[in-house]
Parts: structure tokens; C-alpha cells; sequence
């Protein structure tokens, strides 16, 4: 079962070796959205290779 983790700009399915993100309608992702999304991916993620599916809306 993947964990759900929702930012304000984005919701984010994590599986063991991929994550699916929902990026909501309107949001450009700026330098400081960039940061929290790397931080949210290593801490999910650690050292472990994954791949990363973007949805638009």
C-alpha cells in the first residue's frame, strides 16, 4: 500500500521504488518548492535508486 503525502502545492503516492506526484492546477514550482520536494524524496527514499511520475492537472 503506497503512503500518501500532501504538500500544499502537491500530493505524492510513495511506493517501495517510485513515487507518483499530483501537482495541483496553477502551481509553478519555484526554488523553495524545488527544496522541499528533494528533502521529502530523501527522506523516502534514502539511497535507494527510484523513479518519479509527474501528474498535471
Amino acid at each position: 500500500m503506497p503512503k500518501k503525502i500532501s504538500l500544499d502545492f502537491v500530493d505524492y503516492l510513495f511506493y517501495d521504488n517510485y513515487a507518483i506526484g499530483v501537482v495541483k492546477e496553477n502551481v509553478i514550482i519555484d526554488y523553495d518548492k524545488y527544496m522541499q520536494i528533494t528533502t521529502l524524496f530523501l527522506e523516502q527514499f534514502k539511497d535507494k535508486p527510484f523513479a518519479y511520475i509527474s501528474n498535471r492537472k
